[in-house]
C-alpha cells in the first residue's frame, strides 16, 4: 500500500505526451521545423492523460479544475499540430505543382509557363504567410 502513494492514476499517459512533445523539439527545432507528427500524439497522449487525473483520482475540484484546464491545453496543442501539418501539406502540393510547371522551361514556352509559375508561387506564400 507504501508504495502506491503519491501514485496519479493516469500521469503515466501525460508523461508519455510531454516526451513526445520534447521528442518533437529535439528532432525540429534545430533543423528550423517540420512537420508535427509527435506534438499530434503528444497532444492525444496528455489531453487523454490529463482526462483520466481528473475523473480517476479522489481530488477536490480545484485540482480537477486545473487537471482539466491541462487537457484543454494539450487539446489545443493537437488542434494547432494538425493545422500546421495540413498547411505543410498543401504548401507541399503547391511547390511539387510548381516544379512541374518550371520543367522544360525555354524560349519558345517561356510566356505561357511563367504566369502558371507565378500563379503557383502566389498561391505559396499565401499559404505561408496567412
Amino acid at each position: 500500500m507504501a508504495d502506491k502513494v503519491g501514485k496519479l492514476k493516469g500521469s503515466g499517459i501525460v508523461k508519455a505526451g510531454l516526451v513526445f512533445g520534447l521528442f518533437q523539439a529535439l528532432l525540429t527545432v534545430p533543423q528550423g521545423g517540420g512537420y508535427a507528427y509527435f506534438t499530434l500524439i503528444g497532444g492525444l497522449f496528455g489531453g487523454l492523460g490529463m482526462i483520466i487525473v481528473a475523473l480517476k483520482n479522489n481530488f477536490s475540484s480545484k485540482p480537477k479544475k486545473g487537471a482539466a484546464i491541462g487537457a484543454v491545453l494539450f487539446f489545443v496543442a493537437l488542434l494547432l499540430a494538425v493545422y500546421q501539418v495540413t498547411i505543410f501539406n498543401q504548401a507541399t502540393e503547391d511547390m511539387e505543382q510548381l516544379d512541374k510547371n518550371s520543367d522544360n522551361i525555354n524560349s519558345s514556352n517561356w510566356e505561357e509557363k511563367r504566369s502558371a509559375m507565378v500563379d503557383d508561387l502566389n498561391g505559396i506564400l499565401d499559404i505561408l504567410v496567412n
